[in-house]
């Protein structure tokens, strides 16, 4: 295969010897930070230590697996059983039974399972990114494991250890050691493929409300958002921000099609960039508004209002009340 090729030649240079030291030092803030800007921001560094550890105490207890076999019988004794919490008198950390929140911290228990037994074991760099996965499967020529229902959270945990399955059968044909098969994934493959095409959008079939907590770097130009299957690329989202600043602050367009990532505990996300700026139409103003004052979103302050789509009611008043700021309403 020409990218393993490629790849084994660039192990070999100063740059492939520093990123294989890197990953060998096995630093997790520095995985996420430099291989998953996404999960880095949006890890908080406390409770990411406290489930490493919680993790690593069960871990270190189970015996070294000595086939893929083994390794995956190890892996669904982990996830089928009580993790509990690193004080015994603080209860459990995760219930027997619980896959949804073992869902969640799966990617701290990826880190705690490679870095103790890597010959079976990933770290998971691919939350948010599985489209990239998709991609280096499709370049290298392997299959992806079939993915499982958005509620079946069990088959979603298990989802990270069908793909562990995969990646060391072609870690064995292509006869990689576990330090070299990491950075061909996370480092050199990246740089082979091709990006994401966020042009040629077609024009919108719906326009949907977002509502958000969190604010957006004004100057970032895509980023990532939950939305339901329903959107699709090309489409208008009009936001709604609850912090800092509370209101109506500008319209967005969707630039993928909905991704499946079943680590993903949303399970889709879109990518959506092309910011139109408007005047902020605030909460004050929406509460003093007769048509919106009575929205049934309203009470919600428009939150979790994610795959509602805006009538044609709404639109209109939207832009009404946008034109008496003097925006040009040509969206």
């Amino acid at each position: 295969m020409k990218y393993i090729e490629e790849f084994k030649t660039f192990l070999n240079s100063f740059e492939g010897l520093e990123i294989q030291d890197k990953f060998d030092q096995f630093n997790v803030f520095y995985l996420l930070n430099d291989y998953n800007s996404i999960e880095s921001e949006r890890t908080v560094p406390d409770l990411l230590r406290y489930d490493l550890a919680a993790f690593t105490q069960v871990v270190q207890q189970l015996p070294q697996p000595n086939s893929i076999e083994e390794a995956k019988v190890l892996y669904e004794q982990i996830i089928d059983h009580t993790v509990p919490c690193l004080d015994p008198a603080d209860g459990d950390f995760i219930t027997a039974g619980d896959y949804r929140n073992m869902l969640h911290a799966l990617v701290s228990l990826s880190f705690v399972l490679s870095h103790i037994f890597p010959a079976y074991f990933i770290p998971y760099l691919y939350r948010y990114k599985m489209h990239q996965l998709a991609q280096t499967a499709e370049a290298c020529d392997f299959e992806l494991p079939a993915m499982p229902k958005a509620d079946d959270w069990r088959g979603r945990c298990m989802y990270y250890w069908e793909l562990c399955e995969t990646l060391y059968n072609f870690r064995m044909k292509h006869d990689l050691i576990s330090a070299e098969l990491w950075p061909f994934l996370y480092h050199f493959a990246p740089a082979c493929l091709p990006m994401i095409d966020f042009g040629n959008l077609p024009a919108p079939t719906h326009i949907w409300w977002v509502g958000k907590r969190e604010s957006i770097d004004e100057y970032r130009n895509t980023t990532l958002m939950h939305l339901r299957n329903s959107a699709r690329k090309g489409d208008l989202l009009a936001r709604y921000e609850a912090a800092p600043t509370q209101g109506i602050t500008g319209f967005w367009r969707v630039l993928s099609d909905p991704i499946i990532d079943p680590i993903d505990p949303q399970y889709t996300y879109c990518y959506v960039g092309n910011r139109l700026h408007t005047p902020l139409l605030s909460y004050a103003e929406l509460k003093a508004d007769a048509y919106f004052s009575k929205h049934p979103l309203f009470k919600r302050r428009f939150l979790n209002s994610d795959g509602r789509m805006i009538s044609e009611a709404d639109l209109k008043q939207l832009l009404q009340m946008l034109q008496a700021k003097g925006f040009d309403c040509q969206i």
